[in-house]
């Protein structure tokens, strides 16, 4: 029955220990899991996510002023956006049946999606239902900044329709997977072109230009289109032994990486 020492158990934390003591034994625990979070984020108007240290520390001050009536304390003043919501008294409530009934509250009616006001007990004097901002409560968490990178993809096509691919190295991103050549920008595509093809020219078509997003950045991809284009067997292999031509229509027969499938999806050797 010690909290300190159930806290520090293995998967318990603060929350659990709360929840158990109270169930079980009746003692004045405050309990914060993800659905009393976002009770007390709604009824208060809490602004900001709540895995902030800051917004989290305000929530467990809140949880624990909720709790003081059943624990015999009297409520201390907390500096709340809005003056006019008032704490809910559990008072006459036991230990156990509260603690259960936040759970339940957050877990049925004040659900993250769709939640159930018009049978909420504390809607009359809950901040989030009396300003219309229920949907945008609890504050979601802020998107992960990703570093922006940019390529040039280049679709090659030959004569007969056909795309020039090129295997990627064994390490690194889409390893070993068949993809088109790519350049850092126009003049480096040129430059390739020429090494390839004798030709300097720019590219027939510009394609729309996307984003394909990896774990740790985010890939902007501008394609470029030369058409009926020859190329000497000796240029390839010199260029990279494993590149070769592959009708659009026989590219579900390799392995390629999903923006590279996409983009030929789209039968670029029909284009006008």
């Amino acid at each position: 029955q010690n909290f300190d020492a159930l806290a520090a158990l293995p998967g318990i934390g603060r929350s659990t220990a709360g929840a158990i003591l109270a169930q079980a034994h009746g003692q004045a625990h405050a309990i914060l899991d993800g659905n009393v979070r976002r009770l007390l984020c709604r009824y208060h108007g809490i602004e900001g996510w709540p895995g902030r240290t800051d917004i989290l520390d305000r929530l467990w001050h809140l949880a624990e002023l909720h709790l003081r009536p059943l624990s015999g304390s009297s409520p201390q003043p907390f500096p709340q956006p809005d003056p006019s919501p008032q704490p809910a008294q559990p008072a006459n409530h036991p230990l156990a049946d509260y603690t259960q009934a936040q759970m339940d509250l957050g877990a049925t009616v004040c659900t993250r999606s769709r939640p159930n006001c018009p049978a909420c007990p504390l809607r009359d004097r809950c901040h989030a239902h009396r300003h219309g901002s229920t949907e945008r409560l609890p504050t979601p968490r802020p998107g992960k900044h990703l570093p922006q990178r940019h390529t040039l993809m280049l679709i090659l096509l030959d004569r007969q329709g056909r795309v020039m691919l090129h295997r990627r190295p064994a390490s690194g991103v889409w390893s070993g997977l068949w993809s088109l050549p790519e350049a850092a920008d126009l003049d480096a595509a040129r430059n390739l072109l020429a090494r390839l093809f004798g030709i300097d020219a720019d590219p027939d078509l510009r394609l729309a230009a996307f984003d394909h997003v990896f774990s740790h950045y985010r890939l902007r991809i501008e394609p470029l289109l030369w058409r009926n284009l020859s190329i000497h067997p000796n240029r390839i292999a010199e260029y990279d032994p494993d590149s070769h031509w592959l009708a659009i229509d026989h590219l579900g027969e390799i392995g390629l990486p999903a923006p590279v499938r996409k983009l030929l999806a789209k039968r670029p050797d029909r284009l006008d």
